[in-house]
Formats: structure tokens, C-alpha cells, sequence
């Protein structure tokens, strides 16, 4: 009996004993990440017109791991309070506020990085809203045979540009109100009948301004006698004027026993094959067709429409193929102030040169060594190396009208008694 208590002891001591070997080193290894993360880099800033200014910055590193950022909004001289958090290295603040900011990098233990020197966002120098509306297009003329009127008008002026008109129309010579019928960008339009008809029209601008409306016109349609007689085939249109994105085809005019109302032209895509399909109808016998690709070949064919809705047989076909490269727009920088360790470029100017409107422009500029953009505005900017890419706005300066120039600007720091600033821009776009 005392042989078998004196085992059980022993065993059970021995648990306890390995059960405290086992606890305390375990209490005894536990450590915790006490390195903060490096401070992020090259905190920037870039504003709209409508106040909202985005910050972008250069990623911090970690031991273990960067988990957010942290940003900072001044709340009095020299004291800042935090503004937002960020897992990425962007963040928008929806006001300019004319304060300072600065931005530091957290990890998943706390630890937090120095800050970045701060910033200070600034209002960019916008345009005011255009709110002057288009003159009044001249009174409208008709030209009338059975079935339908080509109504036509002189052009409307704009301080910015006419985008385009409205064409109103109202049953009858009195009475009845006028309902929008249809928007055009030329001076045109073809109404069909039969039936008599008031018309009038209003020119409109792209910030939705609209002009008075021309004083009405009355028209009488007279309706189409039962024919089926379709008109002649047009003349092989031939091109000219061709560029990187716009060709004008000219043919030889139809004939009908009535009349010929409008031509329709269509295309298809390189030397051969593909499928032939409507790009636009013109009531005269030219059509420039546009928004083409360069270095790209087309072919065009076309045919005649009468009232009766006869059409005539396509003509031969001509094929037509767009010069390379890009162009259409020149642009410019310009120094506004500087100062021993840094200057503001602005207004760097965007032209559109050619004969139509730009959907889009790019422009680059090469900044001096040690050189580096600390904001922009008007334009959303992206950095590589010392080459600086500025892109419009959509709906805000993207798009530019024949003739038109619209600008941007950005503040650069450089190094202190650098007064080496960048004059050259190269601008590329498309329609």
C-alpha cells in the first residue's frame, strides 16, 4: 500500500511539473512590433472647379506592414486635428478650405510614422459660368414640294459656341402650341408632311443657354402623288480635305421625276469586305463624315431618296484612307510668379487648331532635375521621372470648339537658387 501511494505521488508531480515547464516559457516569449512605419513621400494636390481637392502621396513601408493612412486637416496655427483615413494613398476632401495638411502611416500594432511636411490646397483659377445665351438664328425659309419642306436658317452667334438648334412646330397657321420636333447641328432640317405646318427655331449653347426663338413660319405641304419611280444613281463620290479624322466626300447630283430630298451615305470599313452601313444623309450634294481613326482606310457609297420614300441604286464606291499620326492642338506654358525654391506655371494654354471639336488633350511637359509638382488644378496631372502629363476634365474642359483655348496650371518646389523652369509643352488629342 505505501509503494503504490508513493507512485501515484510521483506522478503526479511530475504533471505539475511539466505542466509549469510548459506555461511559463510560453508567458515568457511573448513580444510586440514597436517600429513605426517609414513617413509617406511626395504629398500632393490637385483641385476642380467645383472645390474638391484630391491628395496623393508616395506608399510609407513597415517591418510588418502599413495598414491606413492617416490625414490631417489644420484646425488652428499650427495645430492640426484628423480630417479622414485612407487604406490607400489617395484621399478626397470635398472643400478647399485654405488650410494646411499633412499625412501620416499607421501599422496593424499602433505604431505610427513621422508626419509629412504639410501643404496648402488653393482655390484654382476657374472660369465663371458662361450664362449669355446664343443670338437668334435668322427667321426660317422653306423650300417645298409634295411630301416635305427643307427648312433653312443663317447661324446663331456665341460668346463660347452654338452646339446646336431646336426646331419647334405647332399645327396650323394659328393656335395650337409648339412641341419640340427635333435638335440639329447644322442650319437645316427637313420636315415632311403633308399637312400645314408653323415652324420656328432656337439656337443653344453647351452650357444650356438658349436663345430666343425666330419668329414662326408658315408652311403648306402638299401630299405626294402614287409614284414609284425612283430616282437616278448619284455620281462616284470622290473625297477631299481628308485628315486624321474627317474626309469630304463631293458627287454628282441625282435626278427624279418629282424631286430628290436628301442622299444618304454609307460606309464600310477597309479595302474590301465588311458591311456597308449608314453614316449620315445630306441635302446637298457633299457630306463630311467625321470621327474617324488615322492611318485608318474606309470606302463610301451613296444613293438618292425622293419624297415618295423611292431610293436609287448606291453609287460606285470610293475609298478613302486617313493619314497617321496626331495632332489638332498647341499648347503652352507659362511662369506666373517664382520664387528661390519653387513656381506656379499658369495659364499653360490648350488651342484646338484644327477645323473641328477636340474630345480630349494631352499634354506633356519636362520638368528641370529635382524638379517636382506639389499641385495642379484644371486638369487631372500624373508624374513619371520628370515628365508631366496633364489630361482635360471631362465636363469640365476636355472638350474644346474650333478655335477655342481653355488652361490649367500647377505649382512646382525646386531646388533653393534653381531658377532653371520648364518652356516647352507638347499637346496630342482626339475627336
Amino acid at each position: 500500500m505505501f509503494l503504490l501511494r508513493s507512485i501515484t505521488f510521483a506522478v503526479v508531480a511530475t504533471l505539475a511539473a511539466l505542466t509549469v515547464a510548459v506555461v511559463v516559457p510560453s508567458a515568457q516569449a511573448a513580444t510586440s512590433d514597436t517600429t513605426p512605419p517609414t513617413a509617406p513621400t511626395d504629398l500632393t494636390w490637385s483641385a476642380t472647379c467645383a472645390g474638391v481637392v484630391t491628395f496623393n502621396w508616395s506608399a510609407a513601408t513597415d517591418n510588418v506592414g502599413v495598414t491606413g493612412y492617416e490625414v490631417f486637416r489644420e484646425v488652428s496655427s499650427g495645430a492640426f486635428a484628423l480630417a479622414g483615413t485612407t487604406t490607400t494613398t489617395t484621399f478626397v476632401e470635398p472643400r478647399i478650405a485654405g488650410l494646411r495638411y499633412q499625412v501620416r502611416a499607421r501599422d496593424a500594432a499602433g505604431n505610427t510614422s513621422p508626419f509629412t511636411p504639410p501643404v496648402i490646397p488653393v482655390p484654382p483659377p476657374c472660369p465663371a459660368p458662361d450664362t449669355e445665351p446664343p443670338s437668334t438664328p435668322g427667321n426660317p425659309t422653306a423650300i417645298v414640294t409634295c411630301g416635305a419642306a427643307l427648312l433653312g436658317w443663317t447661324a446663331s452667334t456665341d460668346n463660347v459656341g452654338v452646339t446646336g438648334y431646336e426646331v419647334w412646330s405647332a399645327p396650323g397657321t394659328s393656335g395650337g402650341a409648339f412641341a419640340h420636333v427635333a435638335t440639329v447641328t447644322t442650319t437645316s432640317f427637313i420636315a415632311n408632311g403633308p399637312g400645314i405646318f408653323r415652324f420656328q427655331v432656337r439656337a443653344r449653347d453647351a452650357a444650356g443657354n438658349r436663345s430666343p426663338f425666330t419668329s414662326p413660319i408658315n408652311v403648306v405641304v402638299p401630299a405626294c402623288p402614287n409614284e414609284t419611280q425612283p430616282p437616278t444613281t448619284p455620281g462616284t463620290p470622290t473625297a477631299s480635305g481628308t485628315t486624321t479624322t474627317q474626309t469630304t466626300l463631293i458627287w454628282a447630283p441625282s435626278t427624279d421625276n418629282f424631286a430628290v430630298t436628301r442622299y444618304e451615305i454609307y460606309r464600310a470599313s477597309g479595302p474590301a469586305g465588311g458591311t456597308y452601313a449608314p453614316v449620315g444623309t445630306s441635302t446637298t450634294t457633299t457630306f463630311t463624315d467625321t470621327g474617324l481613326a488615322p492611318a485608318t482606310t474606309y470606302r463610301y457609297q451613296v444613293r438618292a431618296r425622293d419624297h415618295a420614300g423611292n431610293t436609287s441604286p448606291f453609287s460606285a464606291a470610293v475609298t478613302v484612307t486617313t493619314p497617321g499620326g496626331a495632332g489638332g492642338c498647341q499648347a503652352t506654358a507659362t511662369l506666373q510668379t517664382g520664387w528661390n525654391t519653387g513656381y506656379i506655371l499658369q495659364p499653360n494654354t490648350v488651342t484646338n487648331t484644327d477645323r473641328t471639336t477636340l474630345n480630349s488633350w494631352t499634354v506633356t511637359i519636362t520638368l528641370p532635375p529635382g524638379h517636382t509638382v506639389t499641385g495642379y488644378w484644371n486638369a487631372a496631372v500624373t508624374v513619371s521621372g520628370q515628365t508631366v502629363t496633364a489630361r482635360g476634365i471631362t465636363g469640365q474642359n476636355a472638350a474644346i470648339a474650333p478655335g477655342a483655348v481653355t488652361s490649367w496650371g500647377m505649382q512646382v518646389s525646386r531646388p533653393n537658387g534653381d531658377t532653371a523652369i520648364p518652356t516647352t509643352a507638347t499637346c496630342t488629342s482626339s475627336r
